[in-house]
């Protein structure tokens, strides 16, 4: 070949290779800006329907509150009185047969099945020791945490049936993992009333309502997330929330 050919040979395969270089850059700089566009216009649907969802829920939460709780002023208000007459044991006496291994960090005189008790707290442990026999408590069982609800609502034991024997947190109870197991009992009350006892303390300690669950579904949970598969995944809960707000804000 002479030289002339192998000049233009090599001008030939240079210009087609830069030309193909080019055609391949300006489809693929189309498709990405086409594929940027889609995405930007589909996200930013979802995430319009995700901040009306907060901003709706948000009006709605000020107005029916947040989640289902049992308010100190009703715990107080269905407090049951102490007979103090039934009193025989003092509380140096019970504290003694409660065989504490530290001194107790909080002492409380209240009445249990309609009884005096003696309720001693160490750290995260409670031990409860009658004062009119000195007998101590074992975990309550279901028919008396029955007795104890039905007490708490002041309505008849056949009122109250047993729902669950709780070993972990449900939708009403997250975040209350400290104080499990507990027993779940619904309430013959025409409010489609639940309750949660502890069979540990003999404390009620979550009340709800249809009406405050119908309203958590409509506000706080959407809200914050606070769906029980997710929520109690702590870090993860707190991620997503964390995210989803940053994306749909920016």
């Amino acid at each position: 070949l002479n030289p002339f050919a192998i000049s233009f040979l090599v001008c030939w395969v240079l210009g087609f290779g830069i030309w193909v270089l080019r055609f391949t850059l300006t489809h693929l700089m189309k498709l990405l800006r086409k594929t940027l566009i889609l995405t930007h216009r589909y996200l930013g649907i979802v995430f319009s329907a995700l901040i009306v969802m907060w901003f709706a829920t948000g009006i709605t939460m000020m107005y029916v509150g947040g989640m289902p709780r049992l308010t100190p002023e009703l715990r107080l208000e269905r407090i049951a009185p102490v007979d103090v007459t039934q009193v025989r044991v003092t509380p140096a006496q019970a504290a003694q047969r409660a065989e504490l291994s530290d001194p107790p960090t909080r002492a409380t005189l209240l009445a249990v099945l309609g009884r005096p008790a003696y309720r001693f707290t160490v750290g995260r442990d409670s031990t409860i020791v009658f004062a009119d026999t000195g007998e101590l408590a074992d975990e309550f069982t279901i028919a008396q945490t029955r007795e104890v609800a039905a007490r708490f609502m002041r309505v008849s034991a056949d009122k109250v049936r047993h729902v669950a024997s709780l070993e972990q947190t449900d939708q009403w109870t997250l975040g209350m993992g400290r104080i499990f197991p507990l027993h779940k009992f619904a309430i013959d009350d025409g409010e489609g009333t639940e309750l949660y006892v502890s069979p540990t303390t003999g404390d009620v300690v979550m009340l709800t309502t249809a009406k405050t669950r119908a309203f958590a579904w409509i506000s706080t949970i959407p809200h914050w997330l606070y769906f029980e598969a997710l929520r109690e995944q702590q870090l993860l809960w707190y991620r997503v929330v964390v995210w989803t707000s940053a994306i749909a804000t920016a």
